[in-house]
């Protein structure tokens, strides 16, 4: 992710720090006062539509 700032934004978070980084894909551990959570960000479009498409499927599920 080029603009760190604006993923920080997008997501809320008080900091942003890298945990791993494979292929065009970045991990990123993100802290809030409400605790921590993960953050995946990648430059491959055609995983990024799969994660999608799961992560719609779990909410109508839900």
């Amino acid at each position: 992710m080029k603009d760190l700032a604006t993923l920080k934004k997008l997501v809320r978070a008080d900091s942003l720090t890298p945990i791993v980084e494979r292929d065009g894909t970045i991990v990123y551990e993100a802290s809030t006062q409400l605790g921590t959570f993960f953050v995946k960000a990648t430059t491959n479009r055609a995983a990024f539509d799969r994660h999608c498409e799961i992560l719609e499927e779990l909410e109508s599920s839900s």
